[in-house]
């Protein structure tokens, strides 16, 4: 509907043909009928319909043209045949992660499996084991000691919070980076890139 509206220039005299904004949207002609049928059943477009296997030409009408300028004025909104449009941007990875938007009242829950909790426990310990062979600045072994504990800690813990495990594996792989390289060094890189964060 936004497609034809854009390419009608919001005006009910423009005929649209509907063949080449399939095209443009990549949607298949069988798909793009069903559309238009249900778009003109809901008063939201017209349809010129002609004989053969071609897609209609359309124009808007008022209620639809109307219902467009509501939904672009206002996309956090829904109306009465478009759901709201709202746009998550993220930069960076997502790994075992759960997205819910627009979703009042909805509840998500998310495990740390015992295999991963197992996994960050073990890592740990090879970090500790190894450490004194990383040959790091007092400081940095520090904080790697730090977020080392902290990761202990959630993964010990029967609800662990994920952002803090991961917070702390980027943190650690980080320290692990900076300091010289070694076989150490990249065996503790390998496992740290076998545990989902």
């Amino acid at each position: 509907m936004n497609a034809v509206f854009d390419a009608a220039n919001g005006t009910e005299r423009a005929l649209v043909d509907l063949a080449e904004t399939a095209d443009s949207l990549a949607i298949e002609s069988t798909e793009m009928v069903a559309i238009a049928q249900y778009l003109e059943g809901e008063g939201l477009i017209k349809c010129i319909w002609t004989l053969g296997p071609t897609l209609p030409t359309v124009s808007l009408t008022h209620p639809g043209i109307v219902e467009i300028e509501e939904q672009r004025s206002a996309p956090t909104q829904s109306t009465s045949h478009f759901p709201a449009f709202n746009v998550i941007t993220i930069h960076g990875d997502i790994v075992n992660s759960q997205l819910q938007q627009s979703s009042p009242g909805a509840q998500q829950q998310v495990e740390y499996n015992l295999d991963q909790r197992r996994q960050v426990q073990d890592f740990v310990a090879e970090v500790r084991r190894y450490l004194p062979e990383l040959g790091l600045a007092e400081e940095d072994q520090n904080a790697l000691e730090a977020d080392l504990q902290t990761a202990e800690i959630q993964a010990k813990s029967p609800r662990p919070s994920t952002g803090i495990i991961k917070h702390c594996l980027k943190a650690i792989k980080a320290v692990l980076i900076s300091a010289a390289s070694t076989e150490v060094q990249s065996q503790l890189l390998d496992l740290l890139n076998h545990i989902p964060h």
